[in-house]
C-alpha cells in the first residue's frame, strides 16, 4: 500500500507512466544500492519492509522536485497545456536543398545553397589523421575537431553519392537539425492565477533541449518559460522555454482553496471556460469566417477553437502521411444533433497527427483504467480550422485539424486496451502531489 502511495505521487508529479516508474526505481536501487540489489536477489519485493521504505523515500526525493517547477528559466507560470500545435525542423530546407545538390559537388561547394534571401556556404568533409575535416572548393580547411572515423560529427550530412558535406555558419558546421515544438495553453505567472485566472490561450514555444520534452495534456502544470513576441507577428505575445522541466499537479495551491480549484482543472470544465469555445459545432464554418486572420505576407491563418461532439467515425490505426507529426494522419468524424438536423448524415471531418495520438488524444482513463475510446464516445476537440481550394471543383472548402482531444469518461465507450507504445494520459484524480 506504501509503494502504491509513493509510486502515485511519482507519477502525478513526473508524468511517466506506473510501469515506467518502476523500471526507473528499478534501475534507481541497482545503480544507487547495488548491495542491496544483489542481497535482494534484484527483485524490490524481496526488499524488507525498512529497505524498501528507505529506498522508496530516497528514489522519490531525487525524483520529483517540490515546490516549484524546476529547470529553465523566466517566470513560473501554472495552468494547463491545452493543445499540440506541431514540430518545425529548421534546418529542413537547408539540409534537404543540399542533399538535393549533392549530385555536383563542385558547384555546391563553389555556391552553397540558398536558404530564403540568404545563401548557406557549403564544405566537403572527410577524416584523415585523427581529424574530421571540411574543405571549399579549393580545399582550403574551413575547420577541423579531433574524433575517431567510426564516430560521424553529429554535423555530417551524406550526399547522394556518399560523400560527406557540411552546412557552414560563422563558427563552424552547423547542426543539419533543430527542432522547435509548439504547444498551447493556458496559464499565468503562479502568482496571479488564483487572482486573476489564466490568461487567453497562447502559445509555448520549445527549443533546444525543451524540443524533445513531451508536455501531458488536460492536467495541471507548472513550467518556467519567458514572455516574447511570436515570429510571425510582433503584436502576437508567447511563451518561450529552451530548457523545461514540468511539476504537474496542484502543490502550489493553499488547502482552504483547493476543492475549488480541483474543480477548475477538470478538463471539461476547463477547457470549455478557458479556450475558445463553439457551442454549436453547426457553426464552425461561420466562426472560421468571423475569426480567421491574415499575415504580414497574406497568408491566411484559421482560428483555433474548441468543439463537443459525438465520435461517428476514429482511425486508431492511421494512414502514413510525411508531413504529420509522427509520420501518420488519423482520420476522425465528429457530429452532433444541430448538424444531423440540417443533414442527417452532417458531419465535421477532422484529422489527428501520431504524435498527437501518442500523447493520449484517442485514450480516455475509466474507472482506473487506460483505454482507446470507440464511436459513440462524446468528446471534446481543440481544433484549427484552415481554408483551401478544391483542385477539382476550384471551391474554397475548410478542413480541420485536431490539437487536442478529450474523451469525457462518464460518456465515452471502450474500445480495447491501449498498445504498449500509445500515449498514457494517467490518472490525475485529485491532482495534488503530496510532500516528501
Amino acid at each position: 500500500m506504501i509503494m502504491d502511495e509513493v509510486l502515485d505521487r511519482i507519477v502525478n508529479a513526473t508524468g511517466w507512466s506506473k510501469d515506467e516508474t518502476i523500471g526507473k526505481l528499478r534501475e534507481f536501487v541497482a545503480e544507487t544500492y547495488p548491495e542491496l540489489w544483489s542481497e535482494a536477489k534484484e527483485d524490490f519485493a524481496n526488499l524488507d519492509e525498512e529497505d524498501a521504505a528507505f529506498a522508496l523515500t530516497a528514489f522519490e526525493v531525487v525524483t520529483v522536485r517540490r515546490g516549484g517547477s524546476g529547470g529553465g528559466k523566466g517566470d513560473e507560470y501554472v495552468g494547463m497545456v491545452v493543445g499540440f500545435a506541431g514540430e518545425r525542423d529548421l534546418m529542413r530546407n537547408q539540409r534537404t536543398a543540399l542533399i538535393d545538390a549533392s549530385g555536383d559537388v563542385s558547384s555546391l561547394l563553389r555556391y552553397g545553397v540558398i536558404s530564403g534571401q540568404n545563401t548557406v556556404p557549403v564544405g566537403r568533409a572527410f577524416f584523415r589523421d585523427g581529424r574530421w575535416t571540411v574543405v571549399d572548393h579549393q580545399d582550403s580547411i574551413l575547420y577541423a575537431q579531433q574524433g575517431s572515423e567510426n564516430e560521424r560529427p553529429e554535423w555530417a550530412i551524406e550526399g547522394k553519392t556518399g560523400v560527406l558535406f557540411a552546412l557552414m555558419g560563422a563558427n563552424g558546421p552547423k547542426k543539419p537539425y533543430s527542432y522547435k515544438r509548439e504547444w498551447l495553453v493556458v496559464v499565468n505567472e503562479k502568482s496571479k492565477f488564483l487572482q486573476e485566472g489564466p490568461l487567453p490561450m497562447m502559445t509555448l514555444e520549445c527549443s533546444w533541449d525543451a524540443a524533445t520534452v513531451d508536455l501531458r495534456l488536460n492536467v495541471p502544470i507548472c513550467f518556467k518559460a519567458e514572455s516574447d513576441t511570436a515570429w510571425y507577428d510582433g503584436e502576437t505575445m508567447i511563451l518561450k522555454a529552451g530548457n523545461i522541466a514540468p511539476q504537474y499537479g496542484l502543490e502550489w495551491v493553499e488547502d482552504n482553496v483547493l476543492g475549488r480549484v480541483e474543480q477548475m482543472f477538470s478538463p471539461e470544465q476547463f477547457l470549455t471556460q478557458f479556450t475558445p469555445y463553439v457551442k454549436d459545432i453547426s457553426e464552425v464554418y461561420q466562426y472560421h469566417d468571423d475569426n480567421c486572420r491574415s499575415t504580414n505576407t497574406g497568408r491566411e491563418i484559421g482560428p483555433t477553437f474548441l468543439v463537443r461532439g459525438v465520435a461517428e467515425y476514429v482511425d486508431h490505426d492511421g494512414t502514413e502521411n510525411e508531413y504529420s507529426d509522427g509520420g501518420f494522419r488519423h482520420s476522425m468524424a465528429i457530429t452532433s444533433q444541430s448538424l444531423k438536423r440540417e443533414d442527417p448524415d452532417g458531419k465535421i471531418w477532422c484529422d489527428a497527427s501520431r504524435k498527437l495520438v501518442n500523447l493520449g488524444a484517442f485514450n480516455v482513463v475509466k474507472n482506473g483504467d487506460v483505454s482507446r475510446f470507440a464511436k459513440g464516445s462524446q468528446i471534446f476537440v481543440l481544433m484549427q480550422s484552415r481554408k483551401y481550394q478544391n483542385n477539382t471543383t476550384g471551391d474554397f472548402d475548410l478542413s480541420f485539424s485536431a490539437r487536442n482531444v478529450y474523451a469525457s469518461p462518464m460518456r465515452a465507450i471502450v474500445e480495447v486496451s491501449v498498445p504498449e507504445d500509445s500515449g498514457d494520459v494517467g490518472d490525475f484524480s485529485g491532482f495534488r502531489s503530496v510532500g516528501a
